[in-house]
């Protein structure tokens, strides 16, 4: 999972990954995502910084029968990682096959 670039504003920096992808993140896949890169770049000279995902995806149309489908329209956010969310290596190998299939289908669309 490859981040690019970072931002420093002040005393605060931050690694930022663009989520691309038009469906969006659901429950704790941005937690899982961000502690990731918390643990693979806040280190060393990065201490201290801090994570941030650039969300590009829609927002969720639900039909009239119920069928839930992404908009065509983006509703950019940004989602930031909060430190007491960052998720041990130990609980990011329980989340391991589902981590491994999110960033597959992230890196077919790329």
């Amino acid at each position: 999972m490859g981040v690019e670039h970072y931002i420093v504003d002040g005393d605060r920096g931050a690694f930022q990954f663009v989520y691309p992808r038009r469906k969006r993140l659901e429950g704790h896949l941005p937690d899982i995502l961000m502690s990731l890169i918390h643990h693979n770049y806040a280190e060393g000279d990065f201490e201290g910084f801090g994570v941030e995902i650039i969300d590009l995806s829609c927002d969720v149309i639900v039909g009239p029968r119920g069928g839930v489908r992404p908009s065509d329209t983006r509703a950019p956010r940004l989602l930031r990682l909060n430190s007491s969310a960052i998720l041990s290596r130990e609980d990011l190998n329980e989340e391991a096959t589902s981590v491994y299939s999110l960033l597959m289908e992230i890196s077919r669309e790329g």
